[in-house]
């Protein structure tokens, strides 16, 4: 709990620091100030690669741990600032992070742990259409919009051209669809019931399922 306070306490100071420092110029311009701290990051990045020694004709020399611990201070101070500035709290950026770490952990799992015997069957399925709704998902998605939803017609579901069916523009669709996966729409799709069963028939046959898709 210690270690959380204190982070908390650095986050303040920094959002206070960042706070000041942006009233000198464009103070509500988002895309300026993360410009800065990118710039910024990007420029510590080069005073660490500097301060290892990282060029052959370098190597050899000894690290200066003081000057490295003060620049990737410098480093992590841009980084908590572009979450500040991103409108993150500090509990969302450690959420974030901790997140991230667990699909990092497992995908290691998947890639290097996990081993599938010769001598069983495996279930190779991709998600959106196959096993997950992606139709009625993107459909409750527009109708959720309440300007949207009053120029949309029903989803006949007879062509696999899913905006044949809505009767809209193809890039209108598609602009539509960028927006749902943008907004994390592909989060909400559901089973459909028959995949349903289906999984967990294999699951108590304790046959492995591998699982593809190109979406976030």
């Amino acid at each position: 709990m210690a270690d959380k306070s204190r982070l908390i306490r650095i986050w303040e100071q920094q959002r206070a620091y960042n706070k000041q420092i942006r009233q000198l110029e464009n103070p509500d311009n988002f895309e300026y100030w993360m410009k800065q701290y990118l710039l910024g990051a990007v420029s510590e990045v080069d005073e660490i690669l500097n301060e290892i020694h990282w060029k052959i004709h370098r190597r050899g020399r000894r690290t200066d741990r003081v000057n490295l611990g003060r620049e990737l201070a410098d480093l992590t101070k841009y980084v908590i600032s572009m979450w500040e500035w991103s409108g993150f709290t500090s509990e969302q950026m450690l959420d974030m992070v901790e997140e991230k770490s667990s699909e990092l952990e497992a995908q290691f799992n998947q890639d290097f742990l996990y081993t599938i015997p010769a001598d069983k069957h495996v279930v190779i399925s991709d998600i959106d259409g196959t096993l997950g709704d992606y139709r009625s998902a993107f459909v409750k998605w527009v109708g959720s919009n309440q300007q949207m939803a009053e120029m949309l017609p029903a989803d006949k579901a007879a062509n696999l051209a899913m905006e044949v069916d809505l009767g809209m523009d193809y890039l209108f669709y598609r602009e539509l669809k960028e927006r749902f996966e943008a907004e994390g729409g592909y989060q909400d799709l559901e089973l459909y019931s028959d995949v349903a069963r289906t999984l967990r028939q294999l699951f108590v046959a304790d046959i492995p399922i591998i699982l593809y898709t190109a979406r976030p």
